[in-house]
């Protein structure tokens, strides 16, 4: 009785080898293979992953700065993300302005802003309802865009305004999620040698 044959299979990508029976006239005893069930993640791993990411946006309050690129443009940088001027259009840089005339505030370079959001509630926080988009008035959709979904705020400035956030949302929501709370901060930032002595040459004048 001759000796079984076997075939030799290697992952490439984890490594692992394994060997199964060689059946027939096959004569290449080594097989290689790109990933291999070892190293696929479970369908258990993928749900456990998921269920941590909803836990750590539930519990987050995400802080980015918010400030006017060129002075005109409302926009927001999110180092840690790598999202720099990432812009807000379709409304939402009309809520922004609604929000600072609430506040009493005028935009001013002197200060640092901070837009502070969450999935869930905190204090001091405004709040968005999610609108489908069948539901959203004609004067509200954002053209040429396939993409984003549309919220709708009732307590600014005691209006109703629809706005459109990109994508970029789900960086920090989930797709099932159909409330997002935010707040804005204002703080005197630190002046530059420069600033001081332009501030000191227009109290002289």
């Amino acid at each position: 009785m001759s000796e079984r044959q076997y075939i030799r299979i290697t992952c490439t990508n984890c490594g692992f080898t394994n060997k199964t029976p060689l059946w027939g006239k096959q004569v290449n005893q080594n097989k290689f293979i790109k990933q291999c069930y070892n190293c696929k993640p479970k369908r258990y791993d993928v749900k456990i992953n998921h269920i941590k990411r909803k836990i750590i946006t539930m519990m987050s309050i995400h802080t980015v700065k918010l400030y006017k690129f060129n002075g005109v443009q409302w926009v927001f940088d999110d180092p840690a993300k790598q999202i720099y001027a990432e812009a807000f259009v379709g409304g939402a840089d009309d809520l922004i302005d609604a929000c600072f005339k609430q506040n009493g505030w005028k935009y001013s370079n002197q200060m640092n802003y901070t837009l502070q959001f969450s999935t869930k509630d905190f204090p001091g926080a405004t709040h968005l309802d999610f609108l489908p988009t069948m539901s959203v008035p004609e004067y509200a959709q954002v053209e040429l865009s396939d993409s984003g979904s549309y919220w709708i705020c009732y307590s600014v400035n005691n209006e109703e305004r629809v706005l459109w956030l990109c994508d970029t949302l789900w960086e920090y929501a989930d797709y099932e999620d159909k409330m997002l709370f935010f707040s804005i901060k204002a703080s005197k930032r630190e002046l530059t040698p420069e600033e001081e002595i332009n501030n000191k040459l227009r109290n002289l004048i």
